[in-house]
């Protein structure tokens, strides 16, 4: 996990994609204004390419049911270590498993 620790809100600045790696295939949990959604954590893909991010720029895949589906926008992540972050989320496409979602950090 990255070293940026405190009792503050997360600064998203210091995530590194092992933040997240703890959960791959787990269960997490976005909150909108009208409801909540548990998704799984299906991938956490680190980009190649130079971003500006001084740790490199990750994206983090999440599956999710095929209803309700949540929009495109801010949604609270709730991470079991690192507490709540509002992050921004990206329904990509449908497929036999469920709605797919993306989450870039770059």
């Amino acid at each position: 996990m990255s070293d940026c620790t405190s009792d503050m809100p997360v600064d998203l600045a210091c995530l590194v994609a092992e933040d997240f790696e703890c959960l791959l295939g787990q269960s997490v949990r976005l909150h909108a204004a009208d409801g909540t959604l548990d998704c799984v954590l299906d991938g956490v893909l680190r980009n190649p390419y130079p971003s500006g991010r001084v740790q490199g720029g990750f994206s983090l895949q999440l599956l999710g049911p095929l209803a309700p589906v949540f929009q495109q926008g801010q949604h609270q992540f709730d991470h079991p270590h690192r507490g709540p972050m509002v992050l921004f989320l990206t329904p990509v496409g449908r497929d036999a498993q469920g709605m797919r979602y993306e989450i870039i950090f770059n």
